[in-house]
């Protein structure tokens, strides 16, 4: 049996540990310099990049999710297919991101106008002349779906920052713009400086190039390469093209010798470094040594015990975050398209019938406006309810983005459409007696079967545009493709 990748990460942090410390036991104190420095450079700095790797991920991993799911959202989308007028509804989108989840910047930038839209109104048309928009077409060149990019905030009186940066692309797949949020350089160089002050050790991340892209002196970031920075050039090329596993290594320094950790990252294409002076290292073991044979031990058990209660929690949080939505509780995009694949799969070996109902409230920008976020809140919690409520426990429930619910049923368009009329009484029954005093709230909805030679994609369009058709004529109705 395979062992999971967290199984496989204990099991060599429990080994290499123990390993290293047994062999301090038996070694005499002629050999304690090389024994030491093989303890750091095989463990604790190996575990310590791997939490410090742990905890970008857990920084850095909201970001990408709230950049991506900008570049997901429908109203995004249809508010640029529809030749962007009114620039104030995305400013105020925008504003809403930035506001919600405090961030210090939020963008949108126009391919088809070149117009970069931030929080604070239309800072510019972006041009191929201008130096501080080659980011954008060099990402748009690159065909990414993503990149991190630190670069000069110009509605911020250029203050570094880290842009994530997503493509926001049509529903045919063609280019659409930008969009992403930003996190100031200072506040993730702050991180990095109470890193190294607690661990006593220097981290740092670089690009492929070699470029350092996050250090804790902002004067170094994008500045400094590692390819050609006295020392630490000689090992330069090993650390860039170890990205298939993580590398230890050393380097002669101004200090002396300088043992070395790095790791690629690849959800943010950025090379984690971390380094140590052995002299500095062993100053301290020297004077220690028998100490830290007679404790090694039971430090290792504490810290295999504590890392593998981390690895657990941040694993349970990670799993979480991949197929939950965080408001409703009910399963996210991700989780539905892998339900909706396991049903394909079903549709093509035993026929069975698969229905899928793309649900709308109705008017929910306008009562987010006019009622406040936590209204529109409580209207997506008693429809979340209301359906987990309508449907059978073998029925799928996913929040689509925004006010967009999507159930999917392994049953024909006749139950769909049972499915969806009982839906919308007890919806209006619930809000209704939640909320007597309250705004009426009605649902739009389409319904569409998975035909013998449509693929997901087919499908979701089909529903689209049947929900478009509900919403066109009148909205408050169920609309079969």
């Amino acid at each position: 049996m395979r062992l999971s990748l967290k199984n496989r990460l204990l099991i060599t942090l429990s080994l290499t540990l123990l390993s290293a410390f047994v062999l301090i036991s038996v070694l005499n104190y002629s050999t304690a310099r090389r024994t030491i420095t093989h303890e750091i450079t095989n463990s604790s700095l190996p575990l310590l990049r791997e939490n410090i790797y742990s905890e970008i991920r857990e920084d850095f991993l909201p970001s990408m999710n709230i950049a991506s799911m900008m570049a997901t959202d429908s109203f995004l989308k249809n508010w640029a297919l529809e030749g962007e007028n009114e620039s104030n509804h995305v400013i105020q989108y925008l504003q809403e991101i930035r506001d919600e989840y405090g961030y210090k910047s939020t963008f949108f930038v126009s391919a088809l106008t070149g117009r970069y839209y931030h929080y604070d109104g239309i800072l510019k048309t972006i041009s191929p002349g201008d130096s501080h928009d080659v980011w954008f077409h060099d990402f748009v060149k690159s065909n990414k779906e993503y990149e991190l990019d630190v670069d000069t905030d110009e509605a911020a009186r250029n203050r570094l920052t880290i842009f994530f940066n997503y493509r926001v692309e049509d529903y045919d797949g063609s280019l659409l713009g930008v969009a992403g949020v930003g996190i100031v350089m200072n506040d993730f160089a702050g991180y990095l400086r109470d890193r190294q002050q607690k661990y006593k050790r220097r981290i740092y991340l670089t690009d492929h190039q070699g470029l350092i892209q996050a250090h804790s002196d902002i004067a170094k970031v994008e500045r400094e390469y590692i390819s050609i920075k006295p020392g630490i050039s000689s090992i330069a090329q090993d650390i860039l093209l170890a990205e298939e596993r993580p590398l230890n290594a050393t380097y002669t320094g101004d200090s002396g010798r300088v043992l070395v950790t790095s790791r690629y990252i690849p959800a943010i294409d950025w090379f984690l470094i971390v380094e140590q002076d052995e002299n500095a290292a062993l100053k301290t073991t020297r004077t220690a040594l028998f100490h830290t044979i007679l404790i090694g031990i039971a430090a290792s058990l504490l810290v295999i015990f504590f890392s593998t209660l981390t690895i657990n929690r941040f694993h349970a949080r990670l799993e979480e975050l991949a197929t939950t939505d965080s408001l409703t509780g009910c399963a996210n995009r991700r989780e539905l398209e892998k339900r909706l694949e396991r049903l394909l799969y079903r549709k093509a070996r035993y026929s069975s019938d698969v229905a899928f109902i793309l649900i709308d409230v109705d008017n929910f920008k306008h009562l987010n406006d006019t009622k406040g976020h936590q209204t529109g809140d409580q209207v997506l919690r008693i429809l979340t309810q209301t359906i987990q409520e309508s449907i059978r426990p073998d029925d799928t429930l996913a929040r689509w983005g925004g006010d967009e619910f999507v159930i999917v049923i392994e049953d024909n368009l006749e139950a769909a459409r049972t499915v969806a009329e009982r839906l919308r009484y007890f919806f209006f029954k619930n809000w209704t007696a939640q909320n007597p005093e309250g705004p009426q709230i009605s649902l739009s909805m389409g319904i569409a079967e998975l035909g013998d030679t449509d693929n997901i994609e087919a499908l979701i369009k089909k529903a689209d545009s049947a929900l478009y058709q509900a919403k066109r004529t009148g909205k408050d109705k169920i609309q079969l493709y």
